[in-house]
């Protein structure tokens, strides 16, 4: 293979550390198991494989590594068959130490666990496990902290918890907790946290790292509002520019541009204290270009907005008021990290009691083991593998941490003044900072290693061998206009440029050139469709681009070179998150015909197939469970219908409906109940079995896993119940055991968010359209790569900026994914969102709550509430729900002041009533939380929100077992038609032609179909559409007999409204009705029906799918 020169100096350097900033594409995989070859085969000093510690970011990565290495020793072999060294090395493959920084880790503690005194006999737990652990352990941290009622930890809770709850405060712990793991000494990184909140003077104040980071952060943004206003100012002085602005604007850029130069706390406050923006010239009669002038204006206000936000949020107070602000804190700070340590402390005793550990607990062990906390110098152990190993090799070194930096620098000869350390890694690509991963490493190195001949020194890869030189032109486009040192952490100029290497590829071949798809939302058509979300719009954006690339495109074959007609295995659609979009994407493709793939991480324990076997695990455990019992008898464990449930609990008024179910199956003596009641004494006498066979029995007896795999997406069903069997397997090896535990662990997952995801079904080579996350896609390759979403973190961006100010502002937290806010003032949750986009600073307040006696407010009440505050539009009372919506207001410092004073109020005119707050559904005084169904919000206790998911899976069993009558489906339909057609004539008899008489059909119609038919599918809505479109012409026919009977005096004739009708051909002919103006109307009708419908009728299914969903907010 014939190597590029920076690629063999990689290959042939020695006796140095090696950073190898290696660009997407540019084959630092090869190039590095060349390296490691050429190690091996050095006829001067060959290396065993076994003493090169060779350090992949995934287990994939190293097998496939090993795998490589192995077969190009086995090419040696043959080539050289007596050689012993070669022969010795294809041995040892088998144990080097080609491996993830976890699993070198792993094997230092295994082998040396004795030097810290830890059980041998330990296990890793999963995720779950550890997370109800922190759950249980923080909560009995704070249960012993308020049982000693000392005064610190008391002023801490009275001052950062919440009416109700010290959810913020636990959260505070949990997260200093969380951070610290990213240290090598995570107790010390804990104990520093109070030092800048210590300091005795103003002068050591400003030289703390967090007044120099907050001044950094702030010359940064100001050199971004200099790059701003130099667009405004290009715009000023175009031709038909807003020249008049030009002057002030100039002045204005030339003040922000002196903030490049200002280092430190006070030259930054004492510029923006000093900042002063001049005031534009007043255009009359402006002749140019408006939406430049806008845009101007824009630029300079949020500019403005900008600088106004930055003086307040950090330079507001002098230093000495600064400094005094610090001395109050720091109690509170101090409490609090006393608290994260006492919480690390417990959890560690819990994690030994029980015997398991986490990865990040080994990384740490291992730490320990090789390194002194004490002395922070290397010990003995470090010494010997330092002995051993010839080199150290760090693959996708910008996802190391501190703590892997740490461990790999303790068994390097850097200790000793040796150089043995060669990593490889793309600043460029580091997407694991939410991971604790620390790019701040590699770039120290890039910046301090030398390009030429040094111990430490640089290697640039940047030919790519992967993509078509139009992508990478693109791409460098992109990043030299974006990325700079300060974004991005690299200065992206001709040395980090990505430069075409491929071969491969026919240069001169057409339509490979990458796209811009954008979406306009203001585009008339769109906008009728308000139903549609913008992640659904795009959807069908890309469906249609997909459906025409099939048609034409051509990708170049990877085993053969040659060009061939495109898959939709060749395609991939990326997104930040699924969370949002990634269902939708794949139910809009595969509408289009397309068939498409998403791995969900969530909807495990929402599938009817595992909802339905864990409430039969709970009626095997306790049978006296109202909701367990209901949902498995109408489940198709036992098949009862809604009068059979009904007849169970009319036999037995008195006691509970389990009770009474129970009397039920226990005096039958045939039917469903009788055999189902056999079935039952059986598994209950085997429920002391492990709980996998458990659930294998209730499969086998019940015949279930059958039933599950032959319904609709069966294979993903059966998937899914394999799946609930591995995880009871996984809960076996857990410290728990029984099935009461394990329905407690089920529901501690549940409560906690821990969701696996609905299983995989879907093969590597399937033929599908992959919907996959951004991190998700890394090491991949795609022919053809849609990057989704990218305009909703870019439009929404101030607006998310804005709302987590008014969050911080009001005590409430932002929940981004809904776009809304909830939390808890005065004793009462509330639910705070904008029901118009378009007017993002005009709120709702929604909150549940009940009078002592049962009552409403009576009107005088009301009118004197909305009286007493004028930021309050309207009040309104249904049953518990009460919302309040308030007036809109132009920014968000404006509306985060609005929403204090009307949490304010609303919280004193309900307790001034004697209103409580309660859940939604029940009506109890107890804790709440915040949930969405159906595009409706609620606040639910914890027991009527399981009664909910209960009825949801009750629900969709229902509907999912419920035939499709086709024939009563259309009789329905016709007869809504009727009204809807009622309604076409009335306003065309009025002079109208509206969209509302396309929503009034649609509803009818739909309406009709469902009562009739039993439910309302796909094929539902397409004989629904037949029927408008066949029932609007008859409309517009029966309009038009109406216009010849008025207007030919049909009475006076003798023609009836019916031969009037049947004559409207002849009229045509006859040209007594224009031609033109019949076709014109008839056009119209259809529009302004389709216009109607449509939305309907996608809001209608939309519903229907909500419906079906419960969401708790973040």
């Amino acid at each position: 293979m014939k190597w590029t020169k920076e690629q063999q100096n990689v290959i042939d350097f020695r006796n140095r550390d090696i950073l190898v900033s290696a660009a997407a594409g540019s084959g630092k995989t090869a190039v590095l198991v060349a390296r490691i070859i050429q190690r091996i085969l050095d006829p001067q000093n060959p290396v065993d494989i076994d003493r090169l510690l060779v350090v992949t970011f995934t287990k994939a990565a190293a097998a496939e590594m090993r795998e490589r290495i192995g077969a190009a020793i086995e090419v040696e072999c043959e080539k050289d068959p007596q050689n012993t060294h070669l022969r010795r090395q294809s041995a040892l493959i088998h144990n080097a130490m080609i491996t993830t920084i976890d699993s070198f880790c792993l094997f230092v503690v295994r082998n040396h666990f004795e030097e810290i005194s830890l059980d041998p006999n330990f296990r890793i737990a999963d995720e779950g496990e550890i997370r109800l652990l922190e759950q249980d352990v923080l909560e009995q941290v704070f249960e012993d902290n308020y049982a000693r009622q000392e005064k610190t930890f008391l002023s801490l809770i009275d001052a950062y918890a919440g009416k109700r709850n010290d959810h913020g405060v636990r959260e505070m712990v949990a997260k200093i907790y969380r951070m610290s793991l990213s240290s090598p000494w995570p107790q010390a990184w804990m104990k520093k946290l109070t030092e800048p909140y210590q300091v005795e003077h103003a002068q050591e104040l400003v030289q703390t790292e967090m007044l120099e980071d907050i001044a950094e952060h702030s010359r940064l943004l100001l050199c971004d509002m200099c790059t701003q206003m130099t667009q405004a100012l290009q715009l000023c002085n175009e031709p038909d520019g807003p020249q008049a602005y030009a002057k002030t604007l100039e002045a204005d850029l030339t003040q922000l541009q002196q903030a490049e130069n200002l280092q430190g706390y006070l030259q930054v406050q004492t510029f923006l204290n000093g900042l002063v923006f001049g005031k534009l010239s007043p255009i009359r009669k402006f002749s140019g270009d408006v939406k430049k002038k806008e845009t101007v204006m824009e630029i300079r206000s949020d500019v403005k907005k900008e600088v106004e936000t930055l003086q307040k949020k950090y330079f507001a107070m002098d230093l000495e008021t600064l400094l005094l602000q610090q001395k109050r804190l720091c109690p509170f700070l101090e409490e609090l990290v006393r608290l994260a340590l006492e919480y690390t402390q417990a959890m560690e005793t819990a994690k030994r009691k029980k015997r398991i550990v986490d990865f990040a607990d080994i990384e740490h062990f291992a730490l320990r083991i090789l390194v002194d906390e004490k002395t922070k110098q290397p010990r003995h152990t470090a010494e010997e593998f330092r002995r051993h190993f010839a080199e150290i090799m760090i693959d996708e070194y910008q996802d190391s941490n501190q703590v892997q930096e740490e461990i790999m620098r303790a068994i390097s000869m850097e200790p000793e003044g040796g150089h043995n350390l060669f990593m490889v890694g793309d600043v460029k690509q580091s997407i694991y900072r939410f991971r604790l991963a620390r790019p701040e490493l590699f770039m120290d190195k890039y910046a301090s290693f030398s390009t030429e001949e040094s111990l430490q020194q640089r290697i640039d890869l940047h030919m790519n061998f992967r993509s078509r030189a139009q992508v990478l032109d693109f791409c460098n486009d992109i990043f030299y206009k974006i990325m700079s040192p300060d974004l991005g952490r690299v200065a992206y100029d001709r040395d980090a440029a990505l430069y075409y290497g491929a071969k491969n590829y026919d240069e001169n071949a057409k339509g490979f050139k990458p796209e811009l798809l954008l979406l306009d939302e203001k585009d008339e058509l769109l906008s009728e469709t308000k139903n549609l979300t913008k992640g659904q719009m795009e959807a069908h954006m890309i469906a249609t681009r997909i459906a025409d690339m099939k048609q034409h495109m051509q990708v170049t074959d990877k085993e053969s070179g040659q060009l061939r007609p495109l898959r939709y295995s060749d395609i991939v659609i990326l997104l930040r998150s699924l969370k949002d979009y990634g269902t939708d994407f794949v139910q809009v493709l595969q509408g289009a015909g397309i068939p498409a793939y998403v791995e969900s991480s969530t909807g495990y324990f929402s599938a009817l197939e595992v909802q339905t076997v864990l409430a039969m695990l709970r009626i095997l455990d306790n049978p006296y469970q109202d909701i367990p019992m209901a949902a498995v008898l109408r489940s198709p464990l036992v098949g009862l219908d809604e009068e059979e449930m009904a007849q169970i609990r009319v036999e037995n008024p008195e006691c509970s409906f389990a009770e009474a179910a129970m009397h039920a199956m226990q005096e039958a003596t045939e039917g469903a109940l009788y055999d189902f009641y056999r079935m039952y004494c059986k598994l209950r006498e085997k429920q002391d079995l492990p709980i996998h066979e458990l659930i294998q029995k209730i499969l086998q007896l019940s015949g279930y896993g059958n039933y599950a795999a032959a319904l609709p997406a069966g294979e993903r069903r059966a998937a899914n119940l394999a799946m609930l069997v591995e995880k009871a397997v996984d809960y076996e090896k857990t410290s728990y055991r029984g099935l009461f535990h394990f329905l407690r662990y089920i529901d501690k997952l549940q409560k906690y968010e821990v969701d696996f995801g609905e299983a995989d079904t879907t093969g590597e080579n399937a033929n599908v359209v992959r919907v996959m996350t951004i991190h998700k896609s890394k090491g991949l390759e795609f022919p053809v790569v849609f990057v989704s979403g990218l305009g909703r973190k870019m439009n929404q961006k101030k607006k998310i900026e804005n709302y987590q100010q008014i969050a911080m502002g009001t005590g409430l937290r932002y929940d981004e994914t809904n776009d809304l806010f909830h939390g808890e003032r005065d004793g009462f949750d509330f639910i705070v969102y904008a029901p118009d986009a378009r007017y993002p600073y005009m709120m709702v307040l929604h909150t549940a709550a009940k009078s002592a006696d049962g009552s409403t407010f009576d009107k005088q009440a009301v009118k004197g509430f909305q009286k007493s505050s004028k930021k309050i539009a309207s009040f309104g009372q249904k049953n518990l729900d009460i919302r309040v919506s308030l007036k809109a207001q132009s920014n968000a410092e404006k509306c985060k002041d609005t929403l204090n004073e009307a949490l304010a109020a609303t919280t004193t005119f309900l307790r001034t009533n004697s209103y409580s707050p309660c859940c939604d559904l029940c009506g109890q005084n107890v804790e709440t939380g915040a949930f969405r169904m159906g595009g409706e919000y609620y606040h639910l206790c914890p027991d009527c929100e399981m009664k909910m998911r209960s009825d949801i899976a009750m629900n969709a069993q229902q509907t999912a077992q419920k035939k499709e009558n086709i024939v009563g489906g259309i009789v329905g339909a016709l007869l809504g038609s009727l009204l809807g057609m009622l309604s076409v004539l009335i306003l065309s008899q009025l002079g109208y032609v509206a969209a509302l008489s396309g929503v009034i059909m649609a509803v009818c119609v739909l309406k009709g179909y469902e009562m009739l038919g039993g439910k309302l599918t796909k094929k539902a809505v397409v004989i629904s559409a037949v029927i408008m479109i066949l029932m609007t012409y008859f409309a517009d026919r029966v309009d038009w007999a109406i216009i010849l009977f008025n207007q030919g005096g049909g009475a006076e004739a003798g023609y009836s409204l019916f031969e009037c009708y049947r004559l409207i051909p002849a009229a045509l002919s006859a040209e007594i009705i224009d031609m033109g103006s019949y076709i014109g109307n008839l056009v119209l009708q259809y529009l302004f029906v389709a216009l109607g419908a449509i939305p309907t009728v996608i809001g209608k299914m939309k519903q229907k799918k909500e419906e079906g969903i419960i969401a708790r907010l973040n």
